[in-house]
C-alpha cells in the first residue's frame, strides 16, 4: 500500500488513487490555489497549527493509504522496540545504579561469567545503556505524536510533520550508534580471545570474498563460501566445546544475551568456574619398626 501511495503522491504517477475530493478541489479554488497529488488546500492566512481546524484529512486515496501505512508501520516499530524493554532496562540498572559488581566478566548477580556483552568495558556498556533506552524512549514519544496529529494533513505540515519525524529519527540514529559502539566492543574482545569468542560471520564471508577475487577460491564463489560457512561453524562449535556457551539462538541475537545471564538460577559456565583445588593429602602414620612382623 505505502509503495502504491509512494508512486502516486511523489512520482506524479497516475496509479487510480489520484482523483482529488470535490470538497478539496472547491476549497483550492476558493483559495486561488492549484493541488498537485501530495497537496492539500491551504488557506492564505494559515499559522502554525492551521491543520488542526483543518474542514478536510485528505483529498485523495493516496493520501489516505499513505496516511495508514505510517501509521501501520509505526505500530510494528513500537512492538519491536517493546520486545528488549526489560533486557534495555536491566542493562542500564546494572551500570547505572546497581549496588552488584558491575565489573568486567560478572553478570547481574555477580557471576563470574564468559557471556560475550559482560566482558565489554563498563564505560562501552553505559553508553550502550543510555543509547538503547533513549531509543524506544524516542519512539514511543513519535507514536504518540502520531496519535494526536493521527490526518494525513496534520501529519504533512508543521508541528505535527516535526512532531512526528522528530523523535522518530533520532531514535533510529540512537539504536545505530549504540550497534556500532556495541560491535566495536565486542570485536577488541572477540580479537583477544579468538578461542573464546571466534569471529562473526560476517568476517568469514569476507574473506570467501577476498578469496574468490583474488582467484585463490577453489569452486568460485560458492565453493569459497561453503569453505568458509564450514570454517564457522567449526569455529563456534570449538568456542562451546572449550567455554561451555551455546550460541543462545535468535534470543542471543535479537538481545545480545543469553538466558543464563539473567534468570539467576542457572550454573556459572565451566570456563567461569574456579578451578577445584587437589583434596589435601592425608597424612600416613608413622609405621614402627617393631609393628612389622616377620
Amino acid at each position: 500500500m505505502i509503495a502504491w501511495s509512494i508512486i502516486g503522491l511523489y512520482l506524479k504517477f497516475d496509479n487510480g488513487w489520484t482523483q482529488m475530493s470535490q470538497e478539496c478541489l472547491e476549497l483550492a479554488a476558493s483559495y486561488n490555489q492549484t493541488l498537485s497529488p501530495k497537496d492539500i488546500p491551504r488557506p492564505p492566512e494559515a499559522r502554525w497549527g492551521w491543520s488542526r481546524n483543518s474542514p478536510v484529512e485528505y483529498c485523495n486515496e493516496n493520501q489516505r493509504w499513505f496516511n495508514l501505512s505510517i501509521k501501520w508501520f509505526t505500530g510494528c516499530f513500537s512492538y519491536i522496540n517493546f520486545l528488549p524493554i526489560p533486557w534495555r532496562l536491566a542493562i542500564f540498572h546494572h551500570v547505572w545504579l546497581s549496588h552488584r559488581s558491575k565489573e568486567t566478566g560478572v553478570d547481574f548477580y555477580g557471576r563470574r561469567t564468559e557471556t560475550l556483552w559482560f566482558q565489554l568495558p563498563v564505560r562501552d556498556r553505559r553508553v550502550i545503556s543510555v543509547l538503547l533506552n533513549l531509543a524506544y524512549i524516542l519512539h514511543y514519544a513519535s507514536q504518540t505524536t502520531h496519535l494526536i496529529y493521527y490526518t494525513y494533513v496534520e501529519g504533512q505540515t508543521w508541528p505535527g510533520a516535526f512532531a512526528q519525524n522528530a523523535p522518530f529519527i533520532s531514535s533510529i540514529v540512537c539504536a545505530v550508534a549504540a550497534g556500532i559502539v556495541q560491535e566495536k566492543a565486542e570485536d577488541k574482545v572477540m580479537a583477544a580471545n579468538p578461542k573464546v569468542y571466534p569471529p562473526r560471520l560476517g568476517t568469514f564471508l569476507k574473506k570467501a570474498w577476498g578469496k574468490w577475487r583474488s582467484g585463490l577460491a577453489q569452486g568460485g564463489l560458492v565453493g569459497a563460501l561453503r569453505h568458509e560457512l564450514k570454517e564457522y561453524k567449526i569455529s563456534c562449535a570449538a568456542a562451546r566445546a572449550r567455554t561451555g556457551l551455546g550460541t543462545g539462538g535468535m534470543v542471543a541475537g535479537l538481545t545480545g544475551f543469553e538466558l543464563r545471564a539473567i534468570d539467576g538460577i542457572s550454573p556459572i559456565e565451566p570456563a567461569a568456574r574456579p578451578r577445584s583445588l587437589p583434596p589435601p593429602k592425608t597424612s600416613t602414620p608413622d609405621v614402627e619398626v617393631g609393628d612389622i612382623t616377620a
